[in-house]
């Protein structure tokens, strides 16, 4: 190793030495700052934190000012299947026939001695621009309790996941464009012709296909989207919820995602931006999700809502009442989205288990009571294709591969390509016949009411009339979602360090190791309008270790208690979001106060707000 000072005496590298010393010197200040406790990164020097929001090339920020990048960069994985991560190709347009749209859809059986061709599928670019990450700061609190708010957004057109600068005139109907429709329809045709060559690469059959995809379902709020987009032009609007296998874990890149993949190819063929929203937090299931799904998801503003618990969720621990209570809560949402189950499977859930989880239990019964789309890479490789365990799944022997998301990315549009060749050729045939009924998924839609819903398939679920929710945990898309107490002096906000099955969600918590620590935090719970009885919780969500001790909750409104309880962290399994609750509470504005019991270590995660009904 050269001595620094023979490196600083040569003229013509006196910036290098310098450069060199600063950074030194500030990664050694950086680490003094902070104490690291296991795996998290305890930040104690807040207030050496910005004062004006931030935009740097990162993914995660970590309130002391250091970056990491959550994702890990799995050195040597085998991604030669597909590349999908290259520009799309310019390719003259097909010329077919109006007639001939749609006919060739059914699935071909790949001839793998034939020769297939050996072109690989470039399909879209990867979003690799920086992420702009907002770190919001509350000036009004005591200096001891800022919160990092992270927003992360995959948009894949202009930077922004709304149509900043545009009118809704400009996305008015204005007659059918049949050279539109049939621009959209010639590039879908190319690029499924161009994907359809590599199945053999990856595997993949009309025996799988047809195993993996369920098909009897309704599929009238996807045809709405692509009428809307056919006919105005308009930007679609993918929201993803789920685990860590949504979040990336274990994948090289976030362009890998499965979501991502097929909101590429999307992109290509319809000629519109596909804004992909992510809402995926790692080790979280529908039990979070349920109460807190707004604040990590705009709900309200998605066209398409891919919904990923299988491995997660266990009908052993009673998650079977929150898929069904999620469920219905987005299938009341006012702008009608598409919601689709894509279900995957853990490598620990295909080996000593026989393919089993949520799936078989839980989402697809739901899948077929509520008539909800499915993927399933459960039934497509389960149990004949065991031998290929090392290519689908990573090296943790957990996650699923880049292998096993582009599969399902495959399955997601061999789903989503027919609707919209039906959907094309439909809006053509009215363009001659005059028929004009597709006005009606123009039509604003309203929300529905759980009277509305089909019956449900388990008596004990309730159905969420009102939801509110703060947490600590990211990506987070609103603002208001941030859990920032208003007077926590004795609490830590704790960012944890970079781990490969956390993908690109951070399971960040307001901390503390001693007893006698008071944290205080206002809560609303909305009135609601509803003719009938109905109950009102305030729901914590902390993570357990088996040293973690507890917390006495009390909710005060103005000065008096109305309830309390002891809430303990405790449990042989560390990492895990326990919730527990404040029943029978009544709509209005109280102050939730925690407590610490003891000398134990303590994660709080989220507040919740919540009225349902039976």
């Amino acid at each position: 190793m050269i001595p620094l000072r023979k490196l600083c005496s040569a003229k013509s590298l006196i910036f290098t030495c310098l450069a060199l010393t600063s950074i030194w010197l500030f990664t050694y200040r950086s680490w003094n700052e902070a104490n690291r406790f296991g795996d998290e990164i305890i930040i104690l020097n807040i207030d050496s934190l910005p004062t004006e929001p931030t935009e740097i090339a990162a993914d995660v920020t970590n309130l002391d000012g250091s970056r990491h990048t959550p994702v890990a960069m799995e050195v040597g994985m085998d991604t030669r299947v597909l590349d999908m991560n290259q520009p799309v190709v310019e390719q003259e347009r097909l010329e077919i026939e109006k007639s001939d749209i749609g006919t060739d859809m059914d699935i071909p059986k790949p001839d793998i001695g034939a020769g297939m061709s050996n072109d690989r599928v470039q399909i879209g670019e990867p979003d690799d621009r920086p992420v702009v990450v907002d770190v919001d700061l509350d000036d009004n609190n005591s200096g001891n309790t800022r919160y990092e708010n992270d927003f992360i957004d995959f948009d894949l057109e202009d930077g922004s996941s709304d149509e900043e600068g545009k009118t809704s005139e400009q996305y008015e109907f204005k007659g059918i464009d049949e050279s539109r429709i049939v621009d959209v329809l010639s590039r879908a045709k190319y690029h499924m012709e161009k994907i359809r060559h590599n199945y053999p690469k990856l595997g993949v059959d009309a025996d799988m296909l047809q195993r993996a995809i369920v098909r009897d379902i309704s599929i009238e709020k996807l045809q709405n989207v692509f009428i809307r987009t056919l006919l105005t032009g308009k930007p679609v609007k993918l929201g993803v919820i789920g685990g860590s296998i949504s979040a990336g874990a274990m994948l090289p890149s976030k362009s890998n995602i499965f979501a991502l993949i097929f909101s590429r190819i999307l992109q290509a063929i319809l000629g519109v931006p596909v804004h992909v929203r992510r809402g995926a937090i790692s080790a979280c299931g529908s039990n979070y999700f349920t109460y807190c799904s707004t604040i990590h998801l705009n709900v309200d503003d998605m066209d398409f809502i891919m919904a990923e618990h299988a491995a997660n969720d266990n009908w052993k621990l009673g998650s079977t009442f929150s898929q069904e209570r999620l469920l219905r809560f987005l299938l009341r949402l006012r702008k009608q989205p598409q919601i689709m189950y894509v279900n995957f499977l853990l490598g620990t859930q295909m080996k000593p288990n026989l393919c089993f989880n949520a799936e078989l239990k839980e989402l697809t019964p739901l899948s077929e009571h509520y008539s909800i789309p499915s993927i399933s890479l459960r039934d497509a490789i389960c149990p004949m294709q065991i031998s290929r365990f090392n290519e689908l799944f990573a090296k943790d022997g957990i996650h699923p591969s880049v292998v096993s998301h582009e599969i399902v990315s495959i399955f997601l549009l061999e789903f989503v390509t027919k609707v919209l060749y039906d959907v094309g050729t439909g809006l053509l045939n009215a363009a001659k016949s005059g028929d004009t009924s597709y006005m009606a998924a123009l039509q604003p839609q309203s929300e529905v009411n759980p009277t509305e819903l089909p019956s449900k398939l388990w008596a004990e679920t309730q159905d969420i009339l009102s939801q509110r929710c703060w947490s600590t945990l990211q990506p987070i898309s609103n603002r208001e979602g941030a859990l920032k107490p208003a007077y926590a002096p004795g609490w830590t906000f704790s960012v944890p360090a970079k781990r490969a099955s956390d993908g690109l969600s951070v399971r960040s918590s307001w901390y503390t190791t001693k007893a006698q620590q008071i944290m205080a935090f206002p809560v609303t719970i909305d009135t609601v309008n509803w003719n009938g009885d109905y109950k009102c919780n305030v729901t914590l969500f902390m993570f357990t270790c088996p040293t973690c001790g507890s917390v006495q909750v009390s909710l005060y409104e103005e000065d008096t208690e109305r309830d309390s309880m002891v809430a303990s962290s405790k449990d042989e399994f560390t990492g895990r979001l326990r919730k527990t609750d404040l029943s029978g509470v009544s709509p209005g504005n109280y102050t939730l106060s925690m407590m610490t019991s003891e000398n134990k270590p303590f994660k709080l995660v989220a507040i919740a707000t919540h009225c349902n009904v039976s």
